[in-house]
């Protein structure tokens, strides 16, 4: 009796592909992800929108560069602005634990609305939840 199972395994902690961003399906994907995260900043997160200028066009596209290279895609972020150095580019903001707590609900909620699958979403999280972690400074 064969017991072995036929279910899919990933060898990668994000799925199938090389990298995240083949595994998201290239930039548009993660272009739309960001889109989500920031409607919801401004829909639900007052404190976190306070820290981001009013037209918020340069934050969105800072994260989704970042985000490009960040998950395997091209060095978009690094090209314009050198290494991202995530902790030091934080560094004029207050960050608690609360606002980090924040931007990952505003994250795991986009995560969400964007139906990223598994085991991606997962992976995304874990990761997030390590960044804001290293950037909390108050």
């Amino acid at each position: 009796m064969d017991i072995t199972p036929h279910c899919p395994i990933s060898k990668n902690p994000w799925g199938n592909t090389a990298t995240p961003f083949e595994e998201f399906g290239g930039e548009e994907p993660i272009w739309l992800l960001v889109e989500a995260f920031y409607d919801t900043i401004d829909s639900s997160f007052a404190d976190l929108r306070d820290m981001h200028p009013k037209n918020d066009a340069q934050s969105r596209t800072n994260l989704f560069e970042y985000l490009v290279g960040w998950t395997g895609g091209p060095q978009l972020y690094a090209e314009r602005k050198g290494h991202p150095r995530i902790k030091a580019r934080h560094s004029s903001f207050a960050v608690d634990p609360k606002a980090a707590a924040d931007w990952m609900a505003a994250m795991r909620h986009a995560l969400n609305e964007r139906d990223i699958a598994e085991p991606l979403c997962t992976f995304l999280d874990s990761r997030f939840d390590q960044l804001t972690t290293h950037i909390v400074n108050t």
